[in-house]
């Protein structure tokens, strides 16, 4: 799982790399990847902030799967 600290680091690897290209193209693109990288730390920063205890992480894939035994139907269905 990604935290916000990579996500951090991989934004001043964006910037570093700013230094030695030589294509003005890619210096843009670098910069705003790095913008990127950082937008996704403060927002998943942002939303450990909002929901204490919670996984840093909210991507669906990411996360855990309903407890077993616990059933989705209404409990009328349930009764029949």
């Amino acid at each position: 799982m990604t935290t916000p600290a990579e996500y951090r680091r991989y934004a001043d690897e964006c910037l570093r790399s700013i230094w030695i290209a030589r294509v003005p193209e890619v210096r843009v693109l670098l910069l705003s990847m790095a913008k990127l990288w950082i937008e996704i730390a403060e927002r998943e920063e942002e939303q450990a902030r909002q929901a204490p205890g919670a996984e840093e992480s909210t991507l669906p894939f990411e996360r855990k799967p309903p407890a077993l035994g616990v059933s989705r139907q209404s409990p009328a269905r349930q009764a029949s």
